[in-house]
């Protein structure tokens, strides 16, 4: 699917890629640095929870080594070459970070009565799989993971790693068996959450761009 010829493109270079339906990460970061408390999260394994049409599967056909199973029920790989095709959305598509982020929004426009909050987050917040915002208190903060983690589910797409400078949100996460992250990043920016600020890698600083409550 990816695989080319001297100057013939692959099928994915012709694919449609679709618009830009992300929001900008420099917009994103300042709506996530300019505010009191912050919280971040992960849609778990993003693309892969999206199902392709059935019409659409012959066209993401891949060939790879037969995989059979042995008696004891462990895996392993032939030296048969056999042709698979892709029943879910694969990472690498040109097309798939526009298929998710359509996706995720159109659920959240639906859901929107139910779980109105989430759902105007996710169009300004929401980068790919990535959630960045933040919230003028740690109620808010608290009401975030819990509605948009139930308006995800609604669509089977988990949120997971989640982390933020709430110290009243984490006690919940500590209560449910979750891991805290205390070293995380956000958008590709290092962020320490104990501290609530930007840690600076190859120094000893840490960057306190938090405004004061």
């Amino acid at each position: 699917m990816s695989s080319s010829e001297g100057n013939s493109p692959s099928l994915n270079d012709v694919f449609e890629m679709g618009p830009n339906l992300l929001p900008e990460v420099l917009a994103t970061l300042l709506r996530f640095r300019g505010h009191p408390v912050a919280v971040i999260g992960d849609i778990q394994q993003n693309f892969l929870q999206l199902s392709l049409d059935q019409k659409d599967r012959d066209l993401r056909r891949f060939r790879w080594y037969r995989i059979s199973k042995e008696d004891k029920g462990n895996h392993y790989t032939t030296n048969d070459v056999v042709t698979y095709r892709f029943t879910h959305l694969p990472f690498s598509l040109t097309c798939s970070p526009f298929l998710l982020s359509a996706t995720v929004r159109e659920i959240a426009s639906m859901c929107r009565e139910k779980y109105p909050n989430a759902a105007l987050l996710i169009d300004s917040n929401m980068f790919t799989d990535d959630f960045v915002a933040g919230v003028e208190n740690s109620n808010g903060a608290i009401s975030i993971y819990y509605e948009l983690s139930a308006l995800m589910k609604t669509i089977k797409l988990p949120m997971a790693k989640w982390a933020t400078s709430c110290e009243e949100l984490q006690g919940i996460w500590k209560a449910e068996g979750q891991e805290i992250h205390r070293m995380t990043q956000a958008l590709g920016v290092d962020w320490n959450t104990e501290s609530d600020s930007q840690w600076i890698p190859g120094t000893s600083r840490l960057n306190n761009t938090r405004p004061c409550n």
